[in-house]
């Protein structure tokens, strides 16, 4: 959690800097820590942290994703029961 935080922040400077490709990459490595290493700890299945992730993953829904995150978001989905909400 601390590692995807950590992204989170440093994403927000590239941002402040018009660094956006820097964000971007920063942004899908958050979203790939937050969608496969830690939902399936009881501690991340609060409503806080699925806001979190579920802005994030709109926040990046129009960005060319590499398949190994797409696959990682998909799995997260079906694992909240919610994989009507993925877009092909």
């Amino acid at each position: 959690m601390l590692g995807a935080d950590l992204f989170h922040e440093l994403a927000l400077i590239e941002d402040s800097e018009q660094k956006t490709d820097v964000a971007l990459r920063l942004k899908i490595l958050r979203l790939y820590l937050y969608t496969s290493a830690l939902p399936k700890e009881q501690q991340f299945q609060d409503a806080q942290h699925l806001e979190k992730v579920a802005a994030l993953i709109e926040g990046l829904k129009d960005q060319p994703l590499p398949e190994k995150i797409v696959a990682s978001v998909h799995s997260y989905m079906v694992f909240l029961g919610d994989e009507k909400k993925i877009k092909n």
